[in-house]
């Protein structure tokens, strides 16, 4: 996965490495609405590059963009796909890495989780468009301090260079081609503990991020109010128009954050009815499976029971055949012998008859 701020190279260095055609930005406005991927062969083997829409989009909220990144990272993930390793892009040319880089940075760090930044590649390219020394003096920069990339580096992270050369890419991803793949922090916490997103270390950071913005709008829209009443006492009609032009601002900026968050409320309510519904789905689904299964193997039973009855009685009639076939032949034995007797005795009788008969001749 290739992730970083909205015109950081993300999709010019995908393009670059798997010859593909995704829209490119040449400014600060995101090309990247929704992620992408290209698929390509590496030293013979199969490499999928994913692109990621940038957190400080001009056109849609970080909320919004955070989902689509997770959306995508879960459903990857739930269905059997792992990540050899991420790339965060960062343009060596920011003369500072200021609130907004840190920001991103901090939500990519938030994303990952620190145990599995042994996987990430922290990329600086543009390199050609910046002196060499002040290049250097800035990557020093982010490599050494605390606000910076120190502390994933610290923890495994490694920091390279892009030179903006296809050769270039091939060489960082060969840096990831055959590591161990990795879970992202985000997608153990939404698929493995099935958290929302709203739950989850990123999301709870983005929520409490937009509260405490609309907070301080609605602090300074009630200083304006102020000001105003107070420029309307002095008859400053002048700075009372500014800043009932500020306030009018404010509010409009106000509301947009209330929308925005409600509409992110209703979404997590809306996903957590979806996963309870889900889960009653599913539930009723394997309480289903297992009275079927309880039937079949109730039905399994009787079966084997008929089966095992129907063998006792064919045992018992064939005992009871050979019984009876015993018994025949013992009759017929006996009858034999009984013949044979009697066929003996009429013969020793004849014999004796005509002895007796002889002896009465010779008289």
């Amino acid at each position: 996965s290739v992730m970083g701020a909205t015109g950081s190279g993300k999709s010019t260095f995908i393009n670059l490495a798997s010859g593909s055609n995704l829209a490119v930005s040449d400014s600060l406005e995101s090309c990247t609405v929704d992620v992408e991927t290209s698929t390509f062969f590496l030293d013979g083997r199969t490499v999928t590059l994913v692109d990621t829409p940038g957190f400080d989009d001009t056109t849609r909220s970080d909320t919004d963009v955070l989902k689509s990144i997770t959306d995508y990272l879960s459903d990857s993930y739930s269905q059997g796909a792992r990540l050899a390793g991420v790339i965060y892009m960062h343009r060596i040319t920011d003369n500072k890495m200021g609130g907004p880089s840190r920001r991103n940075f901090h939500i990519f760090r938030n994303l990952c989780g620190d145990a599995n930044l042994q996987n990430v590649l922290l990329v600086t390219n543009m390199w050609s468009k910046v002196d060499p020394d002040e290049g250097e003096a800035r990557e020093r920069e982010l490599a050494n301090k605390e606000r910076f990339f120190k502390p994933a580096l610290d923890r495994g992270a490694r920091m390279l260079r892009h030179d903006g050369s296809q050769e270039s890419t091939y060489a960082i991803l060969r840096h990831l081609v055959g590591l161990e793949p990795s879970t992202l922090l985000v997608q153990d916490e939404m698929v493995n503990q099935e958290k929302d997103l709203a739950h989850t270390t990123v999301g709870a950071d983005i929520m409490r991020e937009v509260k405490e913005q609309g907070e301080r709008h609605a602090e300074a829209l009630e200083d304006l109010c102020i000001g105003i009443e107070a420029a309307r006492l002095a008859e400053d009609e002048e700075t009372r128009q500014i800043l009932q032009e500020e306030a009018r601002k404010a509010r409009e900026k106000v509301e947009q954050i209330r929308k925005r968050r409600a509409r992110e409320l209703a979404e997590t309510a809306r996903r957590r009815a979806e996963a309870q519904l889900a889960a009653e789905r599913e539930l009723r689904e394997r309480d289903k499976k297992e009275r079927e299964g309880q039937e079949r193997e109730r039905r399994e039973g009787e079966r084997r029971e008929r089966d095992r009855q129907e063998r006792e009685r064919r045992e018992l009639e064939r005992r009871e055949r050979e019984e009876q076939e015993r018994e025949r032949r013992e009759r017929e034995r006996r009858e034999r012998d009984g013949q044979e007797r009697e066929k003996k005795e009429r013969e020793r009788r004849e014999k004796e008859k005509s002895s007796d008969s002889s002896m009465c001749l010779i008289q």
